[in-house]
């Protein structure tokens, strides 16, 4: 009954405050009011629908607090929809794509050893180009492996999404990042610990390794082609 009710509003199109609340409180019954709160406002003021795989609220088991705990997640899909209706632009230099020796060299100022380093680079219709980097440890499987996921691929979700905040700074809504293909919906608890919490990272990354932090790569400017 509740699969059949919430149906009808499975497709694209602007939810009101009310439809998004009705979604996200049917699909995360347990989670709190503040996590709530904030994927209703995203899905209203982005047009974002969690029953289509485009925002979902990830519990997680806090070992410190012994307490589950939630944090909106957005698929990448949604933040490439939001940035394709605001600008203009397309993926240069078949990126996302693994980095190579020279780049990490010239632009991280060494090789990453330990991790997949991937570079997105973005260009928008005035030549203007932005580049993301992201990484992925070479020793851990990500999330959703057993159905496809791969290291390199949480390292070029990591690249693409932070090429798209160059590309359309404060356009798009806050939260983590993911591959929405890998995620399920409600997912089910991921026990971590808070302890070295990273400041921006993936679902898949947080059902693995919480404490792992992301690249932290040199701010670049905008480039005129």
């Amino acid at each position: 009954e509740t699969a059949t009710k919430l149906m009808q509003y499975a497709g694209p199109g602007l939810l009101t405050r009310e439809v998004a609340t009705e979604i996200v409180e049917t699909i995360w019954p347990s989670a709190p009011k503040p996590a709530v709160f904030k994927a209703v406002m995203v899905c209203t003021q982005y047009g974002l629908n969690p029953l289509m795989k485009q925002v979902f609220l990830i519990p997680f088991y806090n070992k410190d607090t012994k307490k589950d705990e939630y944090e909106m997640v957005l698929g990448i899909k949604a933040k490439r929809l939001i940035a394709k209706q605001r600008h203009n632009f397309g993926y240069m230099d078949d990126t996302p794509r693994v980095m190579t020796t020279q780049e990490q060299e010239r632009i991280l100022g060494e090789v990453d050893k330990d991790n997949i380093m991937a570079i997105t680079i973005l260009k928008d219709d005035k030549g203007n180009l932005y580049r993301g980097y992201g990484k992925w440890p070479k020793t851990k499987e990500p999330y959703g492996s057993d159905k496809g996921n791969s290291k390199t691929n949480m390292a070029f979700i990591r690249s693409e999404s932070q090429a798209l905040e160059k590309l359309a700074p404060g356009e798009l809504p806050t939260g983590e990042i993911a591959d929405e293909t890998y995620l399920e919906t409600p997912p089910k608890i991921i026990k971590i610990s808070t302890e070295n919490k990273p400041v921006d990272k993936t679902s898949s990354e947080l059902a693995k390794a919480p404490s792992e932090q992301p690249v932290n790569p040199p701010v670049v400017q905008q480039e005129a082609t």
